[in-house]
């Protein structure tokens, strides 16, 4: 079995936006999914994991496990990633969701013959669009952070519940997130982005949850905490697995809940939300159409491999798999480390 590990910014994707101290975080986080991933699948027999990589980050990138298919510009890459997710069993697609990145590169992934080992283009559409994400959920009786859409520039609205935190409705990860304290506040608009989702905040426990999807069903991963910076400016530092006891039961019924009406797709999923006091204050936040950094220290929790339960979970087969209790912490870019961690939103001054 082939499987295509696809990154966008080490494949060489998007050579030109890696000059940003943004774009070179993400650069990191996939570079460490795609290790993670790729590590995995090559100790599975019969599994050979591809990987295309950028041969300009030769000098600063760990070459990546398995077979790694170097490109010395974007053209190549395109003609590389046509051919290889032509000829893989499947393809695991890494890239930020605005402006529409992952779901075109989702398409012309099937346009081409490939097999998504993720969700496809229907939920990467719905999860791309906050607003339209929102709203959908909202229909299925699932808690979101009330909101509105902004046009940049917009004046804030007086009737609102502030504090807020106003983000890209087309964005991924704190790319151009801003904390509002109230209607008066001056707002520092992102220029990248034209329109925004204005949500209420809602305090408590930020935790992501990753499922794999398949056809005979859903399995929650072990619910990780989520560090985030105190600066209001949400930026991600990294996670801990497993989290308290009392938590856990809230954070899999939610992510059950959400998982049963997405549109569809086999693979990993990742899923943002805060717990709050009691479990009637829980509200899912993000749906992640991808792979995330999660799966750096779940794959290092697991008894066995978790790519081995990513592809039989997406193969409808049975997955027996159990955890490590011993706490799993790993930073944005996808090191392991060893102490506890601050786990806590920031809170309005």
């Amino acid at each position: 079995m082939e499987v295509l590990v696809y990154e966008l910014f080490s494949a060489g994707g998007s050579w030109e936006w890696q000059e940003t101290v943004e774009t070179a975080s993400l650069l990191k986080e996939g570079a460490a999914m795609v290790a993670a991933v790729a590590g995995d699948l090559v100790r599975l027999e019969d599994v050979n994991p591809v990987v295309i990589q950028d041969r300009r980050l030769s000098g600063v990138m760990k070459q990546q496990a398995g077979h790694v298919v170097w490109v010395d510009d974007s053209q190549e890459e395109q003609r590389e990633f046509d051919r290889l997710v032509a000829q893989a069993d499947w393809t695991i697609l890494v890239a930020p969701e605005w402006d529409d990145i992952l779901l075109e590169r989702a398409r012309r992934c099937l346009q081409r013959g490939g097999r998504l080992l993720g969700p496809g283009p229907e939920t990467i559409q719905l999860a791309s669009d906050k607003g339209a994400l929102a709203h959908y959920l909202q229909q299925h009786d699932l808690p979101v952070p009330s909101g509105r859409t902004l046009q940049r520039g917009d004046p804030l609205p007086d009737s609102f519940d502030y504090p807020a935190v106003l983000k890209p409705r087309f964005g991924a990860g704190s790319a151009g997130i801003r904390w509002v304290n109230d209607s008066t506040e001056p707002v520092a608009w992102d220029a990248s982005f034209d329109e925004y989702r204005m949500e209420s905040y809602c305090p408590g426990v930020p935790i992501s949850v990753a499922v794999l999807m398949g056809p005979a069903g859903n399995t929650v991963l072990p619910p990780c905490y989520q560090s985030l910076s105190q600066d209001h400016t949400f930026l991600y530092l990294g996670g801990q697995v497993p989290i308290n006891d009392e938590l856990v039961e809230r954070a899999e019924r939610l992510a059950h809940r959400v998982a049963a009406v997405l549109p569809g797709g086999v693979g990993y999923v990742g899923l943002d939300m805060v717990l709050g006091e009691d479990a009637q204050q829980d509200v899912l936040i993000e749906v992640n159409p991808r792979l995330t950094t999660s799966y750096v220290g779940l794959s290092a929790l697991v008894n066995g491999n978790l790519a081995e339960g990513v592809l039989r979970v997406a193969e409808g087969l049975a997955w027996p798999v159990s955890f490590k209790s011993d706490p799993v912490r790993f930073d944005a870019s996808g090191r392991i480390m060893a102490a506890a961690m601050d786990c806590t939103c920031p809170e309005s001054p």
